[in-house]
């Protein structure tokens, strides 16, 4: 089993944080992973990973925000090398005459641990890392039976725990989560 193009995290990283030392839980792991990053990027309403996409303008414009952020090049506008455009990364906001059906391709999001090399520094926001580490963290030992089970009584300390748990992952994502309007 091999992580998913949108893993938010190393299979390295996530041993190291539970230290676990041998490879018995790899494959686990991996795919806690895969699913830890799928949901986090459901729940957030975005992909993170770096990629390009292609945007078309739907009326006239002075500006347009691109929806998938942070923006890090424009590749062209109608087909035409993109010199020479300002835009701002964070908030996707490119200031230029745009007419209806204007096609705008870009490259937007972050380099992921998994995908960062000596020259391509990673780029995803730790707190991010960190939520998707904790997810999977909580579904491992989910599935390793870790922890006693005392009635009724523990399930419900469980349920509080998981709930706080879970409320502080929403905490460490809600500032990339994406508002469609």
């Amino acid at each position: 089993m091999q992580l998913a193009d949108n893993a938010l995290t190393t299979l390295e990283e996530v041993k190291s944080q539970l230290e676990i030392n041998d490879g018995s839980l790899d494959n686990k792991i991996i795919r806690a992973i895969n699913v830890a990053s799928d949901r986090i990027e459901r729940m957030c309403r975005r992909s993170f990973g770096l990629q390009n996409y292609v945007y078309q303008v739907k009326e006239p414009a002075r500006m347009v925000f691109l929806p998938n952020l942070p923006v890090v090049e424009i590749l062209s506008i109608n087909d035409s090398p993109a010199t020479d455009v300002d835009f701002d990364s964070e908030s996707g906001m490119i200031q230029k005459w745009f007419c209806s059906g204007a096609v705008i391709r870009y490259r937007a999001g972050y380099v992921l641990p998994k995908d960062a090399t000596d020259t391509n520094k990673r780029t995803l926001p730790y707190d991010i890392e960190e939520a998707c580490i904790r997810l999977v963290s909580y579904m491992v030992k989910e599935t390793e039976g870790v922890g006693m089970k005392l009635g009724d009584f523990s399930i419900e300390i469980e349920a509080k725990e998981e709930a706080s748990m879970l409320e502080e992952i929403r905490g460490l994502l809600e500032p990339y989560r994406m508002i469609r309007i």
